[in-house]
C-alpha cells in the first residue's frame, strides 16, 4: 500500500517536471518578432525614453509581455546604449545559459520597438 502511493507521487512528480521542461524549451526557443517602422503607427503610444534607464525599463516591460516576466528576469540586468537614432539594450544571460542574449532596439524619436528579441 505505502510503495504504490510512493510510485503515484514519483509519476505525478516526473509528469509535472517533463511538463515544466517542455514549456522552459518552448519559451527559451522562441522566435524573435521583428518589428520595423511599419509596424508603428501614429495612433500607438510608446514611451519615448530619455536616458538608458528608461529604456532598459520600456524593453524589460516589452520583453515581459513577449516572452513572460520570469524569462525576462533571468537576464537581469539590461545595458541600454545609445547608438545613433535607436535605443540597443541587451540582457545579461546567466552563466552557463546557452540561449542568446535579450536584445531590443528602440527608436529615439517615437519610443517604437524597431527589434524585439533575441540577439541572434
Amino acid at each position: 500500500m505505502i510503495g504504490s502511493r510512493v510510485r503515484r507521487r514519483l509519476a505525478l512528480a516526473l509528469a509535472v517536471g517533463l511538463g515544466a521542461l517542455s514549456l522552459g524549451a518552448c519559451l527559451h526557443n522562441r522566435p524573435s518578432r521583428l518589428v520595423g517602422a511599419s509596424a508603428c503607427r501614429p495612433s500607438d503610444h510608446y514611451q519615448r525614453p530619455t536616458s538608458p534607464d528608461d529604456a532598459a525599463r520600456i524593453a524589460k516591460r516589452m520583453l515581459a509581455d513577449l516572452f513572460g516576466a520570469p524569462t525576462m528576469l533571468r537576464q537581469e540586468p539590461y545595458h541600454a546604449v545609445l547608438d545613433q537614432d535607436r535605443w540597443v539594450v541587451r540582457g545579461t544571460p546567466p552563466p552557463g545559459d546557452a540561449g542568446a542574449p535579450f536584445l531590443v532596439l528602440l527608436d529615439t524619436t517615437t519610443g517604437c520597438p524597431v527589434h524585439l528579441g533575441r540577439d541572434e
